[in-house]
């Protein structure tokens, strides 16, 4: 009767371990073919939002920025060489660095989709370089684009200001305009030299000359 129930608890203990070990089994096949096929495709999806953003500065704001370049070189001779370097530098990170993490970002996609998953943490590895590359141009190009456009921004926040400040004197002075009828004249004189003031501000702007629309802004604001 002991030996049958040794041989039973024996039995049982088999039983049990086989269980287990079919279970720890399963729980490695299901890491490998689930968790970490679903955590392969979050570093994908996390590298594609990455160069989604960076593509989308390079062919958006870097483009109105030379485009820029561009329209200001055609009546300023001092931003032709300037619209020549940065669209060759522009060139050169969409042709060369653009296109082949998108070509990186590409393959990890279809490798995906055909369930090639043996070698894709490799390639994985050369998509986060070519990326990482990628947004260092990316970044430094538009850094250096905006260095060139700021005095621009930078002068159109200041009068756009004093424009406001002008278009609210002008509004109280037609509003009490036939209580200023002796100064009406002085008043009009004023006014047609700060709009002339703004005038040659804008097409100082428009050429790029930001000192000598700086120059104008002490006429206006007095």
């Amino acid at each position: 009767m002991n030996i049958l129930v040794s041989g039973q608890q024996i039995a049982i203990i088999f039983i049990v371990i086989g269980i287990v070990a079919v279970l720890v089994a399963l729980g490695v096949l299901l890491y490998i073919f689930v968790f970490s096929r679903n955590a392969v495709k979050k570093q994908i999806r996390e590298l594609e939002r990455k160069y989604s953003y960076f593509d989308a500065l390079l062919v958006g704001q870097d483009t109105q920025y030379i485009h820029h370049l561009e329209i200001v070189s055609r009546t300023n001779l001092l931003y032709v060489e300037k619209y020549n370097i940065y669209s060759k530098k522009f060139k050169e990170v969409f042709d060369n660095d653009d296109k082949f993490a998108e070509s990186m970002i590409k393959q990890l996609n279809s490798l995906v989709a055909s369930g090639q998953y043996k070698n894709i943490k490799t390639v994985i590895s050369d998509a986060k370089r070519a990326i990482a590359i990628f947004e260092e141009s990316v970044n430094t190009l538009d850094a250096e684009l905006y260095e060139i456009i700021k005095p621009e921004e930078e002068a159109r926040q200041a009068i756009l200001k004093l424009k406001e400040n002008y278009r609210r004197v002008k509004q109280i002075f037609y509003s009490n305009a036939n209580d200023l009828e002796l100064v009406a004249g002085s008043f009009n004189k004023v006014f047609e030299k700060l709009d002339t003031s703004f005038v040659e501000f804008e097409e100082h702007i428009e050429t790029a000359e930001y000192e000598e629309a700086n120059e104008l802004l002490p006429t206006i604001t007095k």
